[in-house]
């Protein structure tokens, strides 16, 4: 319940240390840090890829119009 009423009250006890953002939940912190930082935990599935991001979504959204993706096989025709 506590964290719900952050959501409406606008309470954001998570900063971040380097500029002046503020977050209600602390893992929004840690990902923002990784824009500081530079730090991308997160990498293309792909083979031969190698793009790497500091968020999971932005991964996924590549890795679903990644050019190193598998093709579909073609239908065998009898």
């Amino acid at each position: 319940m506590t964290l719900h009423q952050r959501l409406h009250s606008g309470i954001k006890p998570f900063s971040c240390p380097i500029c002046p953002k503020a977050f209600t939940k602390k893992h929004h912190l840690k990902t923002h840090l990784n824009y500081h930082t530079g730090y991308k935990p997160y990498h293309c599935p792909h083979k031969n890829c190698g793009q790497s991001f500091t968020q999971s979504s932005n991964m996924r959204t590549h890795a679903k119009k990644c050019q190193f993706q598998p093709r579909p096989e073609a239908p065998l025709m009898p």
